[in-house]
């Protein structure tokens, strides 16, 4: 059963973890691991059920991109166009985007940030 992307981070690097590996032939419980964020799921007893809960709550990908607010020296502060969160990044103006888009390649309301400013 196909797992769909990591409704946190939107990473499609999300499997099946059996909770015990040496004995899953009599053990079925397991989790999704993300490996995108790291983020892990409740135990279910199966892989279906996992994921038909996983699968369901999944929603589309948005996308959005870091808009410059303010730029100084050594420190300037972006905003995400979707939600408006604000990081800092503390580096050459010159470097600042680049350096946001590395740090920060996914905001953390989900949107992954890879549209052109």
């Amino acid at each position: 059963m196909k797992l769909e992307s990591c409704p946190f981070c939107g990473s499609d690097k999300v499997a099946w973890t059996p909770i015990d590996e040496e004995r899953y032939d009599i053990i079925k419980e397991g989790f999704i691991w993300c490996h995108g964020c790291d983020f892990t799921s409740d135990i279910f007893s199966d892989l279906k059920s996992a994921a038909e809960k996983w699968n369901r709550r999944t929603e589309p990908m948005r996308y959005g991109k870091w808009v410059l607010l303010r730029s100084g020296d050594w420190t300037s502060v972006y905003g995400c166009s979707v939600c408006k969160r604000r990081v800092t990044v503390g580096c050459d103006k010159d470097k600042a985007l680049d350096r946001v888009k590395t740090l920060y390649p996914y905001c953390h309301c989900g949107a992954k940030m890879d549209l052109e400013g």
